[in-house]
Parts: C-alpha cells; structure tokens; sequence
C-alpha cells in the first residue's frame, strides 16, 4: 500500500462567510471516522493553523494579529457541531 507524502487541500465549498475555523472541521468531520478525530484532532488544526500563519507570513502578515490561534482553537471548539452535522448530511 503506498502512503501519500504530500497534500494540497482546495476549497471548493459553497462560498458563504463564516469562521476560518469551519473549512478545515468540515473536512475532517465529512472524511475521519470519530476514533481518527478522537486521536488526531488537536494536531490536524494544529498543521492547519501552521499552514494558514506561513502563508500569510510570506505575504508580509501577521497570523497572530489578524486571527490568533487561540481565537482560532477556540471557534473550532464552540462550532465544532455545526460541521459534525453537514458531515453527516
């Protein structure tokens, strides 16, 4: 079985105003079974988190004064059932 090395998340969902937070918690409610989520959760938005602050750092901005990651963590942890349910749909 060969394990991936690399991947490239695109977003190609509805297009809608809502909390940063929400992207990467649809993708991993709509595609992770619960014991996966149960295990990996802090470090997938972890990563993402990462990726997001590189990306604007390379574009000459400051993650932690446009969306610190505690704003971030916190989001995800009070809308977490919102994604949980359009998961299941």
């Amino acid at each position: 079985t060969k394990v991936p090395k690399e991947c490239c998340l695109l977003d190609f969902q509805l297009i809608r105003h809502f909390y940063p937070s929400f992207d990467p918690l649809l993708l991993i409610y709509s595609n992770t079974g619960k014991e996966f989520r149960d295990k990996n959760m802090e470090n997938l938005l972890d990563y993402y988190y990462e990726c997001f602050q590189k990306i604007l750092e390379e574009n000459g901005y400051d993650a932690g004064k446009i969306y610190p990651k505690e704003h971030f963590l916190e989001v995800a942890d009070s809308i977490r059932i919102v994604p949980l349910f359009q998961g299941a749909c």
